[in-house]
């Protein structure tokens, strides 16, 4: 993110969402079909493999990457000093405190719900289940690609303030 223009960092964060996303949907999609075919614990082997495979990739592309410019120094006696007046005193990060705090109250339970009644409530198969977790990709690679080139001319702010909220609300509905 620090290698970037200011004028990029937006869409260079859409683009990597896009081709996460279609990675994500390849590699869903390759498991699914995993499922399918294989029994389970033999389709848990290859996946773990391509895990191991992909980890091993991006540990090589990460360690070709130049690196950014160092942060300033900050000593942990200034965080332990500085956190307790950012924590009690009003100001931007006691209000990032209280809004991660309804957040992820809200959120916390989808994963592993949706995981359950997926398996237990609807009694889909794994295979079934990934398909459906490779519609979410399908919808990050939308999402992204129309947020591209928006987010540089106005900001990513509005964008993560409309994107947690429609979050919250489909929390709080669950």
């Amino acid at each position: 993110y620090s290698l970037l223009p200011r004028s990029m960092r937006g869409r260079y964060f859409a683009s990597d969402q896009l081709f996460s996303g279609i990675a994500g949907v390849g590699t869903l999609l390759l498991c699914a079909l995993l499922f399918y075919l294989l029994p389970l614990y033999k389709a848990f082997l290859f996946e773990y493999v391509f895990a191991l495979g992909g980890s091993v990739l991006a540990l090589i592309a990460l360690s070709r990457l130049q690196d950014g410019p160092r942060p300033a120094t900050i000593r942990t006696r200034e965080v332990v000093k500085a956190t307790p007046r950012l924590v009690t005193e009003p100001g931007p990060f006691r209000r990032f405190l209280y809004i991660s705090l309804v957040f992820n109250c809200a959120v916390a339970a989808i994963p592993p719900f949706c995981a359950y009644f997926l398996k237990v409530g609807s009694q889909l198969s794994p295979a079934h289940i990934l398909l459906l977790t490779t519609c979410q990709y399908v919808g990050v690679i939308s999402g992204s690609a129309l947020i591209r080139n928006r987010i540089d001319s106005t900001g990513p702010k509005s964008f993560f303030q409309i994107s947690t909220v429609m979050y919250v609300l489909v929390g709080l509905y669950w």
